[in-house]
């Protein structure tokens, strides 16, 4: 009887255990979430510009990787972003940006290869790579922290949203984003002529070489020109003459840009939307006035430039002129005298002897 009890006595023990092992089983098993996959945001990528600033050929990347976990006493209050190799971007990450065309373009991040087993906050980092065009400065912030926050949605794993370095941007694309801003700035060039001297003609057209490095090849900038065409005069050169002015120029693909213009006296040609840093230089050919070109006929552009060409011609009477006329005005005077004063004495004797008849 004894060894009954005893057999029975263990054999509840035992099955006292294996209902707490099997219990056990269950509750962890209610504690078990599904892997959820993650879903898609946008940001964008803009070009801030002067109103009228054409939009400059520019390429730039992006890629998410990886961020860092954070830990808070003794657990991760941040996790580090899981298999950022599965996160997409649009064209890779990608984004080309035409002469003349949009300021700003959406990239879509797509989450969704990428499976989250935790409640919690998971970190990625985005990165804009690239170098900044001619006239262009980077954002300031070139990494941005990229979370996902994913919680518990009465048992199931759910993804409540996405933050770009703080700012909201919608679990699912609902129109909050936000994304890197490259500020691009620009400035005209504008070459002005003069003349002076009593021997200067107003009339006459003089040919001015602009060359300007720098400018983004294929990108079109405005020529705002006083004078369309050169004038058909006698004091122009005649390879000068009605010539037109360009309205644009391309950026060239290898080498300086070079526009040619002609210009009278109080005329000036602008080359608008020159990208800050470009070079230039200016030269005017040579003709029959002197011609000393101003101290800024080459330079950097970092703000808006004026290049004043003045040209001076005061040609005198060459010596001996005078010497040599006024001696025969002076005997041409002195011999239309003395015939006024022999005529006047004939007239006097005539007169004198008509008194003694």
């Amino acid at each position: 009887v004894r060894k009954m009890k005893k057999i029975s006595r263990l054999t509840g023990i035992a099955l006292a255990v294996a209902m707490i092992i099997a219990l056990a089983s269950i509750s962890a098993a209610a504690f078990t979430y599904e892997r959820i996959n993650g879903t898609e945001i946008a940001f964008k990528s803009t070009i801030s510009k002067a109103e009228g600033t054409p939009t400059p050929a520019w390429t730039v990347n992006y890629a998410v990787t990886a961020g860092q976990a954070v830990t808070e006493n003794g657990y991760e209050s941040v996790h580090a972003g899981p298999n950022p190799g599965a996160v997409t971007l649009t064209n890779g990450g990608v984004v080309t940006f035409t002469a003349g065309g949009a300021d700003s373009q959406t990239v879509t991040i797509n989450f969704s290869a990428v499976f989250f087993s935790e409640p919690g906050v998971y970190r990625y980092v985005l990165k804009q790579t690239g170098a900044a065009a001619l006239g262009m400065t980077l954002d300031e912030s070139l990494e941005r922290n990229l979370d996902v926050y994913v919680y518990d949605n009465e048992g199931a794993l759910a993804i409540q949203g996405y933050t770009l370095a703080g700012k909201r941007m919608g679990a699912t694309g609902d129109g909050k984003d936000d994304g890197f801003t490259n500020t691009y700035t620009t400035h005209d060039l504008t070459v002005i002529k003069t003349v002076s001297g009593l021997q200067a003609s107003r009339d006459k057209y003089f040919k001015f070489t602009i060359e300007i490095s720098g400018l983004t090849a294929g990108s079109t900038y405005a020529i705002v020109p006083t004078s369309a065409t050169s004038g058909n005069n006698a004091a122009t050169k005649s390879e000068y003459r009605n010539q037109t002015n360009p309205t644009s120029v391309t950026g060239a693909e290898s080498g300086p840009t070079v526009v040619t213009v002609y210009l009278q006296n109080g005329d000036s040609v602008t080359v608008k939307n020159l990208p800050k840093g470009a070079t230039y230089t200016i030269t005017e050919d040579k003709e029959n006035y002197t011609n000393n070109p101003p101290e800024n006929a080459s330079g950097t552009i970092n703000e808006n430039v004026e290049v004043t060409f003045l040209n001076v011609r005061n040609e005198t009477i060459p010596t001996g002129v005078l010497l040599t006329v006024i001696p025969g005005v002076l005997l041409l005077g002195a011999g239309i005298a003395g015939i006024v004063i022999m005529t006047k004495k004939k007239k006097s004797s005539d007169d004198d002897t008509e008194d003694e008849d």
